[in-house]
């Protein structure tokens, strides 16, 4: 039964259903394998291994002849080797057509294609070199690792980690496959497997905090820019991150103790100035806002936030003909903040200009509805 799936794996990777005979003039089988529109054009071999027939009868290396069955339904007889007009690429495969037995082969090809970006061919061709590999019974960990990688270049990163899982299976001490598969769950969002393998990885625990700040878990947000910054103290980023989950809990002055952390490590960083502005804005502490909008603004004049923070901090403060200058300033840079729009019809509503103020409430509630 092995010679079977040999036979079906190996010319199921070009599309092509092949079926040994030992002398029968119509040797179907019926449905052997599902199609699995992930593979492609690679699926055969993903499902061949569960094929199991007595359809496949009087098979040997040297002598048998195959049956073509195309998706019509008919099928046409080939002595071995195919004509060169059966095979996609006749003047590349010389090799393969010798022996598409050789798993090295196999694997070159993949590496070529590889390397050519075409991550789609690659992907195949590693998967025909681990198939052969495995039929084999010389199956190699450096095919299912490169596999995982030309998966991982399209994006596929639940079949990469699977991949990359089958290496680790055959060599669990490769630091170099444990990194990709920390990367492939990274990237696949799957945080917690990933820090199982690597508890000290960084990005890990920061990009798992802020997936529970967007779920409003801030407690727990901020237990994994802890963690983060345990292994990285002076990470801008981290500093900030936990920074806005504070924030958002209302905890004002310990927002402000990890802006300034943020900015004693990146003192460049418009976001974090315009942010500790806002905080200091909620505390009443308008001239302090002030001066770290002018920090920004300096940074990047033509930041449109920035201008809108401004914009606030002197509404609050009742200037709010200024305010309503710096919303038009933040519109010329971006005609489509609703903020800006809003605010400004806050601020235009103050000095009892009514129907100005409805212009720009309706221009916010239009772009709002756009948006949805």
């Amino acid at each position: 039964m092995k010679l079977e799936v040999q036979l079906i794996c190996i010319v199921g990777i070009f599309g092509l259903l092949v079926v040994a005979g030992d002398g029968q003039d119509n040797v179907f089988l019926e449905d052997p394998l599902i199609w699995d529109p992930v593979w492609e054009s690679g699926s055969m071999i993903s499902h061949a291994m569960n094929y199991s027939s007595g359809h496949i009868t009087g098979y040997t290396r040297s002598t048998y002849y195959e049956y073509i069955v195309f998706g019509d339904g008919h099928s046409e007889k080939f002595e071995w080797p195919l004509p060169d007009s059966w095979w996609p690429w006749p003047n590349t495969l010389q090799s393969l057509k010798r022996d598409p037995w050789d798993p090295e082969v196999w694997g070159i090809r993949g590496m070529m294609f590889y390397e050519e970006g075409n991550y789609t061919e690659a992907a195949m061709y590693f998967r025909g070199a681990c198939s052969v590999a495995g039929i084999l019974g010389s199956e190699d960990p450096l095919l299912w690792s490169n596999l995982g990688n030309a998966l991982y270049a399209l994006g596929r990163y639940d079949e990469a980690t699977k991949a990359y899982s089958e290496a680790q299976r055959l060599d669990p001490t490769s630091q170099t496959i444990q990194d990709n598969m920390e990367v492939a769950l990274y990237d696949q969002g799957n945080y917690d497997k990933s820090l199982q393998l690597d508890p000290n990885g960084v990005d890990v625990w920061n990009e798992k905090g802020i997936v529970l700040h967007n779920q409003g878990k801030y407690d727990e947000a901020i237990d994994c820019y802890d963690k983060a910054l345990q292994l990285n103290p002076e990470d801008a980023i981290i500093w900030y991150n936990k920074g806005l989950a504070l924030y958002n809990q209302g905890k004002y002055d310990g927002a402000i103790g990890c802006y300034d952390k943020s900015l004693q490590f990146d003192p460049n960083d418009v976001d974090v100035w315009n942010e500790k502005g806002n905080v200091l804005n909620d505390q009443g502490k308008y001239d302090e806002a002030m001066d770290c909008y002018d920090n920004a603004f300096q940074l990047n004049p033509k930041d449109a936030d920035g201008w809108v923070s401004r914009g606030l901090d002197l509404y609050f403060q009742g200037k709010y003909a200024e305010s309503v200058d710096c919303y038009d300033e933040a519109l010329q840079l971006n005609p489509v903040d609703v903020s800006a729009w809003s605010n400004k019809g806050i601020a235009l509503s103050h000095q009892g200009k009514y129907d100005e103020a409805i212009d720009c409430y309706d221009k916010a509630e239009q772009l709002r509805s756009n948006s949805n």
